[in-house]
């Protein structure tokens, strides 16, 4: 009986880890359409609002997976700390359970290269460049998801599944 509940167990906990590996993808995939929306809101509020990068991003609100950059953004600039150093500190507090690659952190940090630092034009290109390889990684993203997701499930469970046969 002991033996069969062991069994189970590595079953479940091969079945979960699948499905934790899975779920990165999906987070991943969430994390980049909603730095998209996040990236056109930006553009308008940077083209119509003549205010400050500070300003700005306390008006941006409602983003669940960019929350704690935005937050710690607006923190640090408060306290007198540069957009780029308060964007790139603010990217550095993101959690490892969005499933975000290098890369995507890569881009990320460029975005504050390119704001407050040149005109209104220099600005938005640099915006509309960001959007472009965003888009890029969005649909890279979703590739893998859909190709992956169903795999990383069904090999977490194959592996409990061998694992529990091997220790009977």
């Amino acid at each position: 009986m002991i033996k069969v509940m062991g069994c189970i167990l590595i079953v479940l906990t091969g079945a979960a880890i699948g499905y934790l590996q899975s779920k990165k993808l999906t987070a991943r995939t969430a994390f980049l359409e909603e730095y998209q929306r996040f990236l056109s809101e930006l553009t308008l509020q940077i083209r119509y609002d003549s205010g400050s990068l500070q300003r700005i991003f306390e008006k941006l609100n409602g983003y669940r997976y960019l929350a704690p950059i935005l937050k710690a953004c607006c923190q640090k600039m408060k306290e007198g700390i540069s957009f780029l150093e308060a964007w790139n500190q603010g990217v550095q507090r993101l959690s490892s359970d969005n499933g975000l690659l290098k890369g995507d952190l890569e881009l990320l940090l460029d975005l504050g290269k390119g704001l407050g630092i040149s005109d209104l034009e220099g600005q938005l290109s640099h915006l509309k460049l960001n959007e472009e390889l965003a888009k890029l990684r969005l649909e890279e993203a979703r590739e893998s998801k859909a190709k992956k997701g169903k795999l990383y499930q069904m090999l977490g469970l194959s592996l409990g599944i061998t694992t529990a046969l091997l220790f009977l």
